[in-house]
């Protein structure tokens, strides 16, 4: 049974997040380091997430629904201040692969990869100058974005949605959409019609 409750304030985490992005955005605050006030953010959404986890156990489809665990994802996802509770959060899922969007867990992966100067699996995360970072297998990456869900439609142009890291992600969705929802995320890196992207948006916001 969906926990609306524990749902609901997931949510609440990254609308407030998204919120803080965007007006940031809007000041031309985001462009270099990470801003204090966006870490700020980041920690408070982690400890509620730490709590959820103590209260209900890790936040699953079958416990929160499909948007609210795509919330906790991307708390985690930002939690770049606290490396270790990234990885907590990534074992938590390899422990419920069933109750995750397999999606997520390749991004969170190559996240944590990214931070670890380690070479990433999926190809979803870009350097500063926005070439792609590293990855293990380009042989391979084909049928493993394949497999974990990932886009491929327009795979071999740098600016696809494809390649877009998430950090990017954000703040196209709160220029479009204001406070956008994480699920809108999902369905702009979905989309491969962002040919444009790079001279749209030159926030260089984690």
């Amino acid at each position: 049974m969906v926990q609306l409750e524990y749902a609901a304030q997931l949510i609440r985490l990254v609308e407030k997040d998204l919120s803080v992005r965007e007006r940031l955005f809007r000041e031309k605050q985001l462009i270099g380091d990470y801003h204090p006030e966006t870490e700020k953010i980041h920690r408070e959404n982690a400890e509620t997430l730490r709590k959820i986890i103590c209260d209900i156990g890790f936040p699953g489809i079958s416990k929160v629904g499909s948007e609210a665990i795509e919330a906790a994802w991307l708390v985690a996802q930002h939690a770049i201040a606290e490396p270790a509770f990234m990885k907590s959060f990534f074992e938590l899922m390899i422990d419920n692969m069933e109750d995750v969007n397999k999606k997520h867990w390749a991004y969170l992966l190559d996240r944590i990869q990214y931070f670890q100067r380690k070479p990433q699996l999926f190809g979803t995360q870009l350097n500063a100058d926005d070439s792609i970072y590293p990855v293990v297998n380009l042989e391979e990456l084909k049928a493993l974005r394949l497999e974990y869900f990932l886009p491929m439609s327009c795979f071999s142009h740098k600016w696809s949605a494809s390649f877009l890291s998430e950090r990017y992600m954000i703040a196209l969705a709160v220029v479009i959409s204001g406070t956008a929802p994480a699920v809108m995320i999902l369905k702009i890196i979905n989309s491969c019609s962002i040919s444009g992207f790079k001279n749209t948006v030159e926030s260089k916001c984690l």
